[in-house]
């Protein structure tokens, strides 16, 4: 069931806010809201939604420095890390060490990518070393692109417009390469991680701490160079390198971690499109989810606010376009109970008898027959074989009053039908067993045998007229 943000999931990590309606809902427990494009609607006013993500209940991404810093010594990034050992240990200073530091880069990336992934999503626990693999090679080989584009950049600023040129390209790029990879990371397209508007959209929505992140960025970048810098001067190459490696990759999933959780506090001001993200408005008729848990959702929200004739209105507006819907049939009957509105019960009673008699609640029955009856003397059923079923559990409940004014002139109302003999042998019963009128019940019975002679009751009849003569209890089984 729908609730209000939100008792069954206090600490979810997002929710939808409606402008209208002042009102906050459990992204747990929207029934058709789509987090990932951002589209939800109001089950109590049917406006759009705003998703606001986790933006009430993040920390501040630069309150939490010391988490980002101990992020990479857990047991996923340290697998990754130890490569960083290996490889500069193994492979000489040569064209083969050039390539092992260009596979590190890449294992660093791939799995940074991954990081930056699982963080947006509110996980806070590094991913397994087994997610790098999963899903091939082609993300990275579009981070590996985008570095590309950013090079032949710099590069062709620096060839052109000289030094000057240069330092202004290359500030660009460490401003718009943090927003690359973070678009990368979710939408996987290479086409959105060099699309300005794509970045714009995300550093607008970010706002001022995106600038903040950057010079965080900033920042590490030179401490990466300072520490490498200093391990390789005062260390011999064989403890030099690997340390330099290791610390590569250490503030590499730093700066991921810390990316990735700048998406996660700021989900709700930001909207990513890609192939899987969009925020290109829909009629509310194609949003996905499940129509039947958008009413339930409406349904909800409008009984627990006291609005009990909307819920009616949605209600019968249901049933007139989903006649066998029994379900919301149900409600319906429930809901009039409640609210004591015996006029339309009435309008109703017909559909309401069936439901109660298809499942046996027979003191129900008898409750709604009473009270439709109270009203409208009346009442008589439209269906020879709907009311033989009435008939049945009104027996049983030994409401005999009930029995005689429903079976009364039955065989005019259904002239034909061969229920009609049925209902007048229960008739017979009533009268013998429960208010010992055996001549009542007899003339019931010679009714039976006179106007229905094909009725497969005959077989028998001799014998229950036997019964009722001889004062005996009158019932199918028993022989006379």
């Amino acid at each position: 069931m729908l609730t209000p943000y939100c008792q069954y999931h206090p600490s979810a990590p997002a929710k939808w806010h409606c402008q209208r309606c002042s009102r906050d809902y459990c992204a747990r427990c929207m029934p058709d809201g789509d987090e990932r494009r951002q589209r939800g609607q109001c089950p109590a006013c049917a406006q759009p939604l705003d998703y606001q993500g986790a933006t009430q209940q993040a920390v501040p991404f630069w309150e939490r420095i010391d988490a980002f810093f101990r992020y990479p010594l857990q047991t996923g990034p340290l697998q990754v890390l130890l490569p960083g050992i290996l490889i500069p240990l193994l492979l000489p200073p040569t064209l083969w060490g050039l390539a092992g530091a260009l596979l590190l880069l890449a294992l660093y990336t791939r799995y940074g990518l991954c990081v930056i992934e699982d963080t947006a999503q509110g996980r806070l626990r590094p991913p397994a070393l087994g997610q790098v693999f999963k899903g091939g090679l082609s993300i990275l080989l579009q981070q590996l692109t985008v570095f590309g584009v950013f090079g032949l950049m710099l590069v062709s600023a620096v060839q052109l417009g000289g030094d000057l040129a240069g330092l202004v390209v290359l500030a660009l790029v460490m401003l718009v390469l943090p927003a690359c990879t973070m678009v990368l990371a979710l939408t996987k397209t290479i086409v959105d991680a060099i699309n300005p508007l794509k970045l714009l959209m995300l550093t607008a929505g970010i706002g001022w701490p995106y600038l903040r992140l950057c010079g965080y960025l900033f920042l590490l970048s030179l401490a990466t160079a300072a520490v490498q810098q200093l391990v390789l001067v005062h260390f011999p190459p064989w403890l030099g390198w690997p340390a330099a490696g290791v610390l590569c990759g250490y503030f590499l999933l730093v700066f991921f971690n810390m990316s990735g959780y700048l998406l996660f506090q700021y989900q709700g001001k930001v909207i990513l499109c890609g192939p899987e993200m969009t925020s290109t408005a829909v009629p509310v008729a194609a949003m996905p989810g499940n129509r039947s848990l958008r009413i339930d959702a409406d349904i909800d929200i409008q009984l627990k606010e006291g609005n009990y004739e909307q819920v009616l209105s949605l209600l019968e507006d249901l049933l007139r376009k989903q006649p066998d819907n029994q379900l919301r049939r149900e409600h319906l009957f429930r809901l009039l109970s409640v609210m004591h509105q015996v006029d339309k019960l009435r309008a109703h009673a017909e559909d309401f008898v069936r439901l109660l008699t298809q499942k046996n609640r027979a003191q129900e029955l008898v409750d709604l027959l009473k009270t439709v009856q109270a009203h409208n003397p009346a009442f008589r059923l439209e269906e020879a074989r709907l009311l033989l079923g009435v008939m049945e559990l009104l027996y049983q409940k030994g409401e005999y009053a009930l029995m005689f004014s429903l079976g009364q002139d039955a065989h005019k109302r259904f002239p034909g039908e061969s229920q009609v003999a049925d209902v007048y042998f229960l008739i017979a019963r009533a009268l013998a067993n429960g208010l010992q009128r055996w001549d009542k019940a007899l003339s019931y019975l010679q009714f039976i045998e006179h106007e229905f002679p094909a009725h497969p009751i005959q077989a028998r009849m001799a014998d229950y007229q036997q019964m009722i003569n001889r004062r005996a209890r009158l019932d199918p089984g028993h022989s006379g």
